[in-house]
């Protein structure tokens, strides 16, 4: 009980930290002459490094390995990578996809609970843990709280898209269903060109708020990617005259039950995202180019006046 309280209570503290923004570098190392108001310590990828001497509340990283050499006041975990504990960590020390390493000279006061074989020279005052993670209370509720997430917010945008601007979804379902080659072609190009985009904006000078915001921004263009692709996959099922949102529930209920599918899940979404993207795209791209020319009409010509030059294009 008292474990899964502290993982619930993780949890939270993650998603509200989240939420209020905190900026996390790629790789980060927190020493002694840093300020230590900073806390929790949150690292997106690459490397987290507390040094000796210093001492935080939670130590997060998403993705790459976590060194504690300094004082962890709460949690130590690391979501893809390894944790090496020369150091005190006061709560429980997680490797969600690695290895826990607890060094002679390092202490955890908490459990310890790793994806491989721990390697446990210190202390370790709580429980001991190898491959209960795949069915953990933590990430159970991560996924859980992901997928609920992911479906609220594309049922609702495709319900207002597709309910309010029918015209643009049929547009869209049309060009996934005719121009199948277009719109995956154009779709790989923008779901992997835009983080491809975003780095190399974020590296310039110039260029460095527009990458913040375009990859701020990616998880929206996916997400309206991926309702266009739920629609396209509907649309291709449940043909006209039925209702446009009948259709886009259609694809949609079928791509969120294969969603909770381990691995399948994940490569459905870019599936549907390619797709998608790809659709949009030529259904813009065939609205610019349909749109009738306005017709000139020339003047009356009476019998024996010379008929006006005709206005250029």
């Amino acid at each position: 009980m008292r474990r899964s309280a502290r993982i619930t209570s993780l949890a939270l503290a993650l998603g509200a930290t989240l939420a209020l923004g905190v900026a996390a570098a790629s790789a980060q190392t927190l020493n002694p002459t840093d300020d230590p108001a900073v806390e929790p310590f949150i690292v997106l990828t690459g490397q987290l490094t507390v040094e000796s001497g210093t001492t935080v509340e939670d130590a997060v990283i998403f993705d790459g390995d976590a060194t504690i050499d300094g004082r962890v006041n709460g949690n130590a975990v690391a979501l893809n990578g390894d944790v090496v504990v020369n150091g005190d960590v006061s709560g429980d020390v997680i490797a969600l996809n690695g290895r826990v390493t607890v060094a002679a000279t390092g202490s955890v006061t908490g459990n310890v609970m790793s994806r491989l074989e721990p390697v446990l020279d210190g202390e370790v005052g709580g429980d001991v843990q190898r491959n209960g993670l795949r069915t953990d209370g933590l990430l159970v509720f991560g996924r859980v709280a992901f997928w609920l997430a992911a479906s609220i917010s594309s049922l609702l945008f495709g319900l207002l898209w597709f309910g309010f601007f029918p015209r643009g979804g049929e547009a869209v379902a049309n060009a996934a269903r005719t121009a199948v080659g277009g719109s995956i072609g154009f779709g790989f190009m923008l779901f992997l060109g835009i983080p491809i985009l975003g780095v190399i904006m974020l590296v310039t000078i110039v260029g460095g708020l527009f990458g913040v915001a375009l990859l701020t921004g990616m998880v929206l263009l996916y997400s309206v990617a991926y309702t266009a692709g739920a629609l396209a996959l509907g649309r291709l099922l449940l043909k006209e005259p039925r209702k446009l949102v009948l259709a886009f529930l259609l694809g949609w209920v079928i791509l969120r039950v294969l969603a909770l599918v381990p691995v399948l899940g994940g490569t459905l979404f870019a599936a549907a995202a390619v797709w998608g993207f790809g659709a949009i795209v030529v259904a813009a791209w065939r609205t610019g180019h349909d749109r009738p020319r306005p017709v000139v009409m020339a003047p009356a010509v009476t019998a024996g006046e010379t008929p006006p030059m005709p206005p250029l294009p």
